[in-house]
């Protein structure tokens, strides 16, 4: 194998695809803020850019809320693509998340998300034009979780694995990768 080759993670123990779910959901519900990535343009080498958003608000279904000003890159990515990406991580958990995002301008679901830490960027409150918001529906959603028991664990499975001359087996729950109907 080449070193530009990828290595095939080993099978291990998986998650069922509600266990995953749920997971997604969990580590999402610990991540206040993520690193929001859309599209500048495309062709063969797209120019993405990546900025950190706070999350408004969660949804059940792992949709994000973020509130942006009207005049931003951002709004202006989306607009053009809604294709986006979210990435995030807390402690030793990490998320990445393919999705479509839509910019919503409705001044009822900016009062609703508004706090007074939005005063900061937008000072005339939550009916000033400028404060808009960008909803992400996930796609597809990828974790890594090395939190807890799950990172003792894999040390004690990369000992046995560097022993033994082979890939260490992932554990439930340290991996795994959800798509949405």
């Amino acid at each position: 194998m080449s070193k530009n080759e990828f290595v095939q993670e080993p099978p291990g123990e998986k998650e069922s695809p509600a266990e995953q779910r749920a997971h997604v959901q969990e580590i999402l519900g610990k991540i206040s803020d993520v690193l929001f990535v859309s599209f500048a343009s495309d062709g063969p080498t797209p120019e993405v850019n990546a900025r950190p958003l706070h999350v408004k608000k969660l949804e059940e279904d792992g949709a994000l809320w973020f509130m942006v000003s009207a005049g931003s890159s951002a709004v202006s990515e989306v607009r053009r693509s809604a294709d986006t990406f979210v990435s995030g991580h807390e402690g030793r958990r990490w998320i990445q998340l393919n999705g479509r995002s839509s910019v919503v301008t409705d001044r009822a679901q900016v009062r609703a998300l508004w706090t007074k830490g939005d005063d900061v960027w937008f000072p005339d409150g939550p009916e000033d034009p400028d404060a808009v918001l960008i909803h992400f529906t996930p796609i597809k959603a990828e974790y890594w979780d090395n939190s807890g028991t799950r990172g003792l664990s894999f040390l004690f499975e990369a000992a046995r694995a560097l022993v033994e001359g082979e890939a260490p087996r992932p554990k439930k729950g340290s991996h795994g990768e959800v798509h949405t109907p």
